[in-house]
């Protein structure tokens, strides 16, 4: 949503991501910071996985 944002610069783009965020960081119990930092470490978890069925591993 963020690259998303950034490059369309939607109107009212920037307001929603950030409520966004906000909301499902609460609704799941964290901080912003913890939600993204999760995301990131899913992001790896599947470019590791990704990697290791290419390679037939």
């Amino acid at each position: 949503m963020i690259q998303f944002q950034t490059s369309t610069q939607m109107a009212g783009g920037e307001e929603f991501v950030a409520r966004f965020w906000n909301v499902e960081a609460a609704r799941l119990g964290l901080t912003v910071q913890q939600l993204s930092d999760q995301c990131d470490e899913s992001i790896g978890a599947y470019d590791r996985i990704w990697k290791a069925l290419e390679s037939g591993q």
